[in-house]
């Protein structure tokens, strides 16, 4: 036999002995709970309390307010953004045209929480001691069962 036939044997032979290790089989699994979804690293999606996938939302950048925690956001009626912070315990106003003005100081370490009524007043909840702060639509701040607070005009 010649010499380029007995290569060609051996190589069609360990072709066919190699190519049954190549093989692969296709693995299915499926995620039906949150905990599913928890395990993995999630792009660009959102994964619901009830397990279910939706496109996340897109974030964009709108101010720097140079706090450490922001802790609640609301919108009025006019479209300003009311953005509760802390360490320092304050309310930062954001217009509809993108402008930040510094809108109440507390003396409290945070505002945890933010509240918009009919009438466009802001109710600010604040720790640590848990005084609820009422700024009227004009400006005016109200500390609840405590007498007056301070209030910035933005």
């Amino acid at each position: 036999m010649p010499r380029k036939g007995v290569f060609t044997i051996l190589f069609l032979n360990l072709a066919l002995l190699v190519a049954p290790l190549r093989a692969v089989t296709p693995t299915i699994w499926k995620d039906n709970t949150q905990s599913d979804f928890g395990r993995g690293e999630p792009y660009n999606i959102s994964v619901t309390s009830e397990g279910e996938v939706i496109l996340a939302p897109d974030f964009q950048q709108v101010t720097d307010t140079g706090e450490l925690y922001i802790w609640c956001i609301v919108e009025d009626r006019r479209g300003n953004l009311y953005i509760g912070t802390g360490n320092d315990g304050k309310i930062f106003r954001i217009d509809s045209k993108g402008r930040k003005t510094l809108f109440f100081d507390s003396p409290e370490v945070g505002i945890h929480s933010l509240a918009v009524d009919r009438k466009g007043n802001l109710y600010a909840g604040s720790s640590p001691d848990g005084i609820i702060y009422r700024i009227t639509s004009e400006g005016i701040c109200v500390r609840r069962n405590r007498g007056f607070g301070n209030c910035l005009q933005g």
